[in-house]
């Protein structure tokens, strides 16, 4: 299952303890260079498949792209792939910069 979850409700987890937690970007290098979260992991939606042994299965995944799109396809496919402790932030970056 993958459970969506809100700006507000992202950014309170982030805020008080986002060590605990893995923030995985799934945007293109050229969107994260221009601004990303710190300690978050960048691994674009097309890698995804190919990149899944960065991930560590004992931390939640909170998944981030611009508008929440890429986000969505990317929990599906991890949660396809047996993660099981998988986030989307809706509506992504856009809705994160405009709190």
């Amino acid at each position: 299952m993958v459970w969506d979850v809100t700006p507000e409700e992202f950014l309170a987890l982030y805020n008080i303890n986002r060590e605990a937690i893995i923030i995985l970007d799934v945007r293109e290098i050229e969107e994260y260079e221009k601004y990303h979260l710190s300690n978050s992991i960048l691994i674009p939606i097309g890698e995804i498949y190919y990149r899944t042994n960065e991930l560590d299965t004992n931390k939640d995944i909170y998944i981030i792209c611009e508008h929440g799109n890429r986000s969505t396809q990317a929990a599906l496919i991890l949660f396809d792939l047996g993660f099981k402790r998988v986030f989307n932030v809706m509506g992504g970056f856009e809705k994160l910069i405009n709190k």
